[in-house]
């Protein structure tokens, strides 16, 4: 397995808010997070980092070769953890009142991918030429969608499509939805913060993912992370736009 990870303030944003992590521990298993901050000021940048390093500070002292790990368990435990620890910041400093962030986890092992996200963070898998988003964004524009409302086509222009109905840093906390599948060799997983797919449709997306060849004509992870934000920015970037690609 092959990742990379890359994050870009966009065109339209003074700062950078995304944060993301990634650790592989000792048997190869790999951690993987993107958090979309939000608040004002760098508050937003204060609470995904805290998403971040509590998730990444987690795996690192864990033995995912142990019968004992369960990975969804630990997404669950991290996630809360972050959000206990985002709240007792924004207490302890008024200019932080208000901060959250989104967060898409993932836990790739040798024979299962377990994803966990809170909020409208993405992770898509790229299998046999086509494109499957794995995570459900908890928003408000999705509850639309699921009643039949309104179309994909309307969602990606809705006036309230930046309204999430989930997230870290609340008090009214709702755990992480947990999705856990298998994988082939050569499958990409693509974890991005709203910076990303808001900015272009999945179809673009996928089509982007199957060109990025390196210089040995295989997909280039680096490659896909580079090309994507390329596009979102060339798109508009009107967000942060954060990134990892891994091919499986």
């Amino acid at each position: 397995m092959k990742f990379s990870a890359k994050s870009d303030r966009g065109r339209v944003r003074k700062i950078n808010q995304d944060s993301f992590g990634y650790h592989v521990g000792d048997d190869g298993t790999c951690f993987l997070i993107v958090a979309d901050g939000m608040g004002g000021h760098n508050a937003g940048e204060i609470a995904s980092a805290v998403a971040v390093n509590t998730f990444i500070t987690g795996s690192r002292s864990e033995n995912a070769a142990e019968a004992s790990f369960c990975a969804s368990d630990f997404i669950k435990t991290a996630m809360k953890s972050a959000n206990d620890t985002i709240i007792y910041k924004a207490n302890a400093d008024p200019s932080n009142a208000g901060m959250g962030t989104t967060a898409v986890t993932a836990i790739i092992g040798s024979d299962r991918l377990t994803v966990g996200n809170i909020g409208d963070s993405r992770a898509y898998m790229i299998s046999g030429g086509g494109i499957r988003q794995i995570t459900t964004d908890h928003s408000y524009v999705e509850m639309l969608l699921e009643a039949g409302s309104i179309s994909p086509d309307e969602a990606r222009v809705h006036p309230r499509r930046n309204e999430i109905t989930r997230a870290l840093g609340v008090v009214n906390y709702e755990g992480p939805d947990i999705f856990v599948t298998e994988y082939s060799g050569g499958d990409v997983l693509v974890l991005c913060s709203d910076g990303l797919n808001k900015m272009i449709s999945d179809d673009a997306l996928c089509g982007i993912v199957l060109e990025a060849r390196g210089a040995d004509g295989e997909i280039s992870p680096d490659e896909i992370c580079t090309r994507l934000i390329d596009a979102a920015n060339e798109s508009g970037g009107t967000d942060n736009i954060t990134v990892i690609a891994a091919v499986l």
